[in-house]
């Protein structure tokens, strides 16, 4: 229901998301075109966060229920199909490519930091798909309206590339995404209500 594009629900969320958004994309960069995101991008990973912020709390209560092994797996699974909302745009392949050049950047600026990453079994591919895998775990579900969501990725992708730390674990991997879902809904108050408003009956 919230992966039809052509479903009430998130029709009426593509109205009120158009109403909300407020970024102006201007960015250009010709050398690398890959970096470069226009506001249909930006509009489409506005949307996708809404939309996590609303089934997380059941996808996590459902995890726990079920006792999933593989909560991160599971969690990508179902943020995918999200990704697909809109059949124009492949918002993934965007990420990848973005965090590929990102990643490629960093390792001609740190080749012998890259080079005993082979010893890890990491090299720049991986680190491109887990800066991704990252990036619709931790950072898309805490978008707002009032930030620059594109940068926040770029962010996410360079501390991703070098950072060291442990993942999370399961508990704390869903605590930080109801923590997620939870502040979405308080900071988007107003959001909330319009949307209810706007939908009417769903």
């Amino acid at each position: 229901y919230f992966i039809n594009p052509q479903s009430p629900i998130v029709v009426k969320l593509m109205q009120m998301n158009e109403d909300n958004y407020t970024l102006e994309l201007t960015y250009r960069n010709k050398k690398n075109p890959v970096l470069q995101y226009r506001n249909r991008h930006a509009k489409l990973l506005m949307l996708i966060s809404v939309l996590m912020n609303m089934i997380i709390i059941p996808v996590c209560h459902f995890m726990k229920v079920r006792q999933i092994k593989k909560p991160n797996d599971f969690l990508l699974e179902i943020f995918d199909r999200l990704l697909l909302i809109d059949p124009d745009v492949d918002i993934y392949s965007k990420l990848i490519e973005t965090a590929t050049s990102s990643v490629h950047q960093s390792e001609t600026k740190n080749k012998d930091i890259f080079e005993k990453q082979d010893i890890r079994g990491l090299n720049a591919t991986i680190h491109a798909q887990n800066s991704v895998a990252n990036i619709l775990i931790n950072i898309i579900p805490k978008y707002k309206y009032s930030e620059n969501i594109i940068n926040l990725n770029f962010r996410s992708i360079l501390n991703n590339t070098g950072s060291n730390e442990a993942p999370l674990s399961r508990n704390t991997k869903c605590k930080t995404l109801l923590i997620a879902g939870t502040s979405f809904i308080l900071l988007h108050y107003n959001v909330i209500i319009y949307a209810w408003m706007v939908m009417g009956r769903w």
